[in-house]
């Protein structure tokens, strides 16, 4: 197996996979921010169906009015944001350092954020599990993951 190509190949794959990680997060801080805009204003909380917000307010565990489930639901959505363009500065960093390990640099680095992307891989498929997902959803995650930990752990064998 050619170390250097295959981790090529996946660095340009987290590479890619970070651009849309932050597309996405862009756009869903944007609809965010909208939604928790909207708060306060009462033709859109007035569209809120009672019977949706009595669900959700006994599913969490509230009691809540339109509005301020209108606020919190931007709120999360904001949060959700930030983690996804965290995730895509994360993508970018493996695919620089997996870029940097296969042009004949020091694959410690690509090593070491290869295995914190495993590890987050793994985390990732218990709390799936822990919910009552379907764990297998995040099996290309972990191979790709795998693969990349693999093929960096080689190639810094081989540099010594």
């Amino acid at each position: 197996m050619d170390f250097s190509k295959t981790i090529k190949v996946l660095a340009i794959l987290s590479i890619i996979g970070a651009v849309f990680c932050f597309l996405g997060g862009v756009l869903s801080l944007a609809g965010g921010g909208l939604v928790a805009s909207q708060a306060g204003n009462p033709e859109v909380t007035s569209q809120i169906d009672s019977e949706d917000l009595a669900a959700m307010n006994e599913g969490l565990g509230t009691d809540m009015d339109a509005a301020t489930a209108t606020g919190a639901v931007g709120g999360v959505l904001i949060v959700a944001a930030v983690l996804m363009i965290l995730a895509g500065v994360f993508n970018l960093l493996q695919g620089i350092f997996g870029l940097n390990a296969a042009k004949g640099k020091s694959a410690k680095p690509a090593f070491v954020v290869g295995v914190i992307a495993l590890a987050l891989q793994v985390l990732g498929s218990l709390s799936a599990l822990s919910q009552g997902g379907n764990p297998f959803s995040n099996v290309l995650g972990l191979v790709l993951s795998g693969l990349f930990v693999y093929c960096a752990y080689n190639l810094k064998k081989v540099q010594g």
